[in-house]
């Protein structure tokens, strides 16, 4: 009688113990290689996340947003490119190289970090939920690279902490000297889609209510 007791008493516990269980279980089979839920991310950028996270530059808790371009390249290649280029100011930014693209062997992979004023983060995310305190983010641009071809913008995976930001920052290296690296990526196109502006490359930074040009 006490054993039958005691097992109705904990039968609850049990029982919300099996479903936990479950869940985790569930949870873990939808997983990426480098142990991030896939649902967390949209498959353009799934590769991405995970050759970042296995070579320790990002982990899942340090991304707030992964924002999808691959159906809005025409809205965004252009103003990437100037972007990437700094109006032509710099034809070999900083990328940290990520190896051949797992569905097709000749894309490589590549990501930069990525610092846009307001005005190009209004102009790639709407004004939504999607993102909230716009001014100052900063984030990875994923990148394919093909040989003589302009850079393909996948995306980008806006970080909460400035720390990752320094760190990818400091990583790297500059596109001609992957183009020297990787024998199957060479000439990658480095195109202006307008005419560069005079002087020297400039962003503008919202300040309170006010714009500062630096």
């Amino acid at each position: 009688m006490a054993t039958t007791s005691l097992l109705r008493r904990c039968a609850p516990y049990l029982l919300s113990s099996l479903l936990l269980v479950l869940q985790i279980l569930a949870t873990a089979a939808t997983m990426t290689p480098s142990g991030i839920p896939e649902k967390l991310f949209p498959a353009s950028l799934e590769p991405f996340v995970n050759e970042l996270s296995l070579r320790g530059f990002l982990y899942t808790s340090g991304i707030d947003l992964a924002f999808d371009l691959t159906n809005m390249q025409f809205r965004s290649h252009h103003a990437l490119t100037d972007h990437f280029f700094k109006n032509g100011q710099d034809w070999n930014p900083r990328v940290i190289y990520l190896g051949e693209h797992p569905a097709s062997p000749s894309t490589h992979m590549a990501a930069s970090v990525f610092h846009p004023n307001i005005q190009l983060t209004n102009h790639l995310v709407p004004k939504s939920g999607l993102m909230k305190h716009r001014n100052g983010k900063n984030g990875v641009l994923a990148i394919n690279l093909r040989a003589n071809e302009e850079p393909e913008f996948v995306g980008v995976l806006w970080l909460k902490s400035h720390r990752a930001v320094n760190v990818l920052e400091r990583s790297g290296m500059r596109l001609n000297e992957v183009e020297e690296q990787v024998p199957s990526l060479i000439d990658i196109q480095r195109v202006i889609h307008r005419q560069p502006v005079p002087g020297p490359y400039r962003t503008v930074r919202t300040v309170g209510s006010s714009d500062r040009l630096d």
